[in-house]
């Protein structure tokens, strides 16, 4: 029997206990469906443009904690069951920045669709962006940054293996999920990306046996620079990764109502009016979709 990966595992409290899968699969359907329903409504913005905005979203969504998967992070839920500890850590190290070059690595060679064929490592160096600033959204970039000199870790077997698990079954929940005409459109685009990010992870095993990467702070701190003065090719990475970070919040809320029929206990009083509109958001979105959500929680790991 497959081990669960958990986005989320916290001592005594079985709410919080979320599998990744799930996690990230929400969180791709809420950017989808914020995106489509909300953003790009009555934009003036050519389909072609409208499906390659689509597809980084997705892709930002699908893989903003995909780093949450390695052993160094599930391997601690082992002294959280023994009582050596309350919860996973995924901020050492910041599991935003594992995520980002873990994405960037899986991008680069995928064949993408919408008119992003021959894109491939420019969407990855844009998706890298997005992932590994999705929590400073919330914070101040530029401080966070400053503390992230540089950081290093290891992809070994164990760590494929949980990539590869978690992909899969993503895939196969959307498989699962009845294509009626009212919520196809936001599970194509997601379906079509997570075929492709299969084939990709079981590349990574003969291209990457054994990948030391070090994340320097040079390219992020480019990108902000970018976003500080205002240049327009930026405004949508940075719109999307607050995008993402809204998406991962009513990801979260959604779950903990459709599996156990409650609201995410405790929140950040610091960010109150944040956490008001993500409630607000939540209730909209979940009245139309109620149907889809329901599919994607009530399955089985």
């Amino acid at each position: 029997m497959e081990e669960v990966i958990f986005s989320r595992y916290e001592k005594d409290s079985i709410i919080r206990k979320e599998p990744l899968s799930i996690h990230l699969l929400l969180t791709s359907v809420y950017s989808n469906i914020i995106l489509s329903d909300f953003l790009l409504r009555g934009m003036k913005i050519s389909d072609n443009n409208r499906y390659k905005i689509l597809v980084v979203s997705t892709l930002s969504a699908l893989l903003h904690d995909i780093g949450k998967a390695l052993n160094v992070y599930q391997s601690q839920i082992r002294k959280v069951k023994k009582g050596l500890s309350n919860y996973i850590s995924f901020g050492n190290p910041p599991h935003e920045f594992i995520s980002a070059i873990i994405a960037y690595n899986m991008i680069k060679n995928m064949p993408l669709p919408y008119g992003l064929q021959g894109k491939s490592h420019y969407v990855a160096c844009i998706v890298r962006n997005i992932v590994s600033l999705h929590h400073q959204a919330l914070r101040n970039p530029f401080i966070e940054i400053s503390r992230r000199k540089e950081i290093t870790f290891n992809i070994g077997n164990k760590d494929r293996v949980n990539l590869q698990q978690t992909v899969k079954h993503m895939y196969h929940i959307v498989e699962k999920i009845p294509m009626n005409i009212f919520y196809a459109k936001h599970l194509l685009i997601i379906k079509d990306l997570l075929k492709e990010m299969i084939d990709i992870i079981c590349d990574l095993r003969n291209h990457y046996q054994i990948m030391d990467k070090y994340v320097k702070s040079s390219w992020i701190q480019s990108f902000c620079r970018a976003i500080r003065e205002l240049d327009i090719k930026y405004v949508w990475t940075r719109i999307i990764s607050g995008l993402t970070i809204i998406s991962d919040s009513c990801a979260v809320k959604t779950y903990y109502r459709m599996k156990y029929g409650k609201t995410e206990p405790k929140e950040n009083s610091t960010f109150s009016v944040y956490f008001r509109e993500v409630k607000l958001l939540v209730s909209s979105v979940e009245r139309k979709y109620e149907p889809l959500f329901k599919n994607i929680c009530d399955c089985s790991i």
